[in-house]
């Protein structure tokens, strides 16, 4: 599949508000189930955007689909609806792209609303940020401010705390197997957010080239289908 190279290279500091930092979580072919199963491998099935209203000023939306719809289409729809068609958006190099191109091509009645996100593109590689170092004793004073203003000292169990794509993966298919009952099930949901939002909050954090200050405040507007 050919993806049109939408993505700006220009640098972050000329990107206008709000500034959308994404992240969307995917089943990559080798952690794809059976083909039997409800979800198709390298499918999206959840994502989490921090959003910069203006310096210092956060809100927050995130989705993630409990139905194991292969589709991506709600995905899709509630990104669409909730992502503001302005601004920057601003992604992991390669990777959100791709996803981004393969939902415009698969739901072509969503394909104009995505191609105007794709549009948005700003790319960064956040690797320097590593996920395992996002806890508040491991960050800079303004780095531990935007932490606590995005709702993530959440005094979640450190062991549903989810260490990396794959194993967010695999919570994830654990959850759709429905094994565990309704305890477990939230808890997996739980885990997942919160990762989503952790690898959201790199992409913020590893875009503060330079600490700014703000008192904003964050709300969340989770959606789950």
């Amino acid at each position: 599949m050919i993806v049109p190279e939408y993505a700006s290279t220009a640098p972050l500091g000329s990107s206008s508000y709000p500034r959308h930092y994404l992240y969307i979580g995917c089943l990559t072919p080798e952690q794809g189930p059976a083909p039997s199963d409800q979800i198709r491998a390298g499918r999206p099935f959840q994502w989490s955007c921090h959003i910069e209203v203006a310096p210092g000023h956060y809100d927050h939306v995130s989705y993630i689909d409990t139905l194991g719809d292969g589709t991506g289409r709600t995905l899709a729809t509630h990104l669409v609806n909730q992502i503001a068609p302005k601004g920057a958006l601003i992604v992991q190099q390669d990777q959100t792209r791709r996803v981004l191109g393969w939902l415009q091509q698969s739901i072509p009645e969503l394909g104009q609303p995505l191609a105007k996100l794709m549009s948005q593109l700003i790319e960064i590689d956040p690797t320097g940020q590593s996920i395992a170092d996002l806890s508040p004793r491991n960050l800079a004073q303004d780095q531990r401010n935007l932490y606590a203003l995005l709702g993530l000292e959440d005094g979640l169990d450190p062991h549903l705390i989810l260490p990396d794509e794959a194993a967010a993966a695999a919570a994830y298919r654990e959850f759709l197997a429905g094994h565990g009952g309704k305890i477990r099930k939230t808890a997996l949901v739980k885990s997942l957010l919160h990762f989503a939002d952790r690898q959201a909050l790199a992409l913020a954090l590893a875009e503060q080239a330079e600490p700014r200050h703000g008192q904003g405040v964050a709300t969340t507007n989770r959606r789950l289908h």
